[in-house]
């Protein structure tokens, strides 16, 4: 049964993976150049980093929360919403001339380009979630506790303050994904007591978490080093999974009723389906973004971004309700 307050953040996690790529993955970091000229607009960008970056993990604590359960109408499910926007987009850019059959746009329908890592991650979890269940169910309070210890350790020394660990990929890995994972099932399971402080203190920690961040985040600007940049915020900073947990946590303790948010969230993963595809993202996602930003400033420039970020978030949405159609209608079935 999906739960409103757990539904909605699903929702808003995805959005804020739209908004994460319409900043720094379209725009870039600000520099000292950037920083300097506009200072507003520079500290601005960073802030709204600051407070999307936490979304990747948010939408893996949850999977761990409730546990991943592989069935083959599950599985079904995920690939068919998958194929429907990867095979649909393929066609329609055929359809209008955009592309001709090639390798490459074969290659995209099933992410075997650089695009889609996250969908990669996310089936190996999927793949490995059987196992990982096993081993909860049967591990021990303190023994779970020194497995997520230690290996939070190993990737904050190794994966992430010296990088020399280069399978974490900057979280961006189903090996950083394991540990949310678990580490989401132990805080259900055993509710420690760094996870029953009062909503308040949740959202303090979350504010404080992304105010540090935006902070840190101006002096690698100021002094030109994208590499810092780009380590301050990798999805293993562990601010950053600071910031997860807690925002994750504050919505774990809302309770509301909502068949509209559950109805809508039904639809998150086709947001990123949609403003993600290799046929999309470059073309028709960041190159309008760029262009708003070359050519507006300040309230104006920020205004279309968002309006670009609603169109695709809105899109998505009417576009899988056919997708949610043929499934209800003519394949769920097959499965009873």
């Amino acid at each position: 049964m999906r739960q409103a307050n757990f539904e909605l953040l699903r929702l808003i996690a995805i959005i804020m993976i739209v908004v994460l790529h319409a900043d720094f993955f379209a725009l870039g970091a600000p520099d000292n150049h950037r920083l300097l000229s506009s200072p507003i607009i520079s500290v601005s960008q960073l802030l709204i980093e600051s407070i999307a970056i936490c979304s990747v993990n948010v939408f893996i604590l949850i999977s761990g929360w409730f546990g991943l359960r592989p069935k083959v109408k599950s599985i079904s499910n995920l690939c068919f919403q998958i194929l429907y926007f990867t095979i649909g987009i393929y066609i329609v850019t055929l359809l209008l001339g955009v592309r001709t059959i090639d390798l490459e746009g074969l290659k995209s329908i099933i992410f075997l380009s650089n695009n889609g890592w996250f969908i990669r991650s996310y089936i190996l979890l999927l793949i490995l979630a059987p196992i990982l269940n096993k081993y909860i169910e049967y591990a021990e309070k303190k023994h779970l506790e020194i497995i997520l210890v230690t290996f939070i350790l190993f990737q904050t020394i190794y994966g992430w303050l010296f990088d020399v660990a280069k399978f974490f990929c900057n979280g961006y890995s189903t090996t950083s994904f394991i540990w949310l994972y678990i580490f989401a099932r132990y805080l259900r399971l055993h509710a420690p007591n760094f996870s029953r402080l009062k909503l308040k203190c949740d959202a303090i920690i979350f504010i404080l978490s992304i105010i540090t961040l935006t902070l840190l985040a101006i002096i690698p600007a100021y002094a030109d080093n994208t590499y810092r940049m780009s380590q301050l915020y990798a999805y293993n900073n562990p601010i950053i999974i600071i910031m997860s947990t807690y925002l994750f946590l504050y919505f774990s303790k809302i309770n509301f009723n909502s068949k509209i948010i559950i109805n809508i969230a039904s639809s998150s993963f086709a947001i990123y389906l949609l403003h993600c595809n290799p046929n999309i993202m470059n073309n028709y996602f960041v190159a309008p973004i760029k262009q708003i930003y070359d050519t507006y400033f300040g309230f104006e420039c920020l205004s279309y971004i968002a309006l670009i970020v609603i169109i695709y978030v809105i899109g998505a949405v009417i576009l899988d309700i056919p997708r949610k159609y043929i499934w209800n209608k003519y394949l769920l079935p097959r499965f009873k």
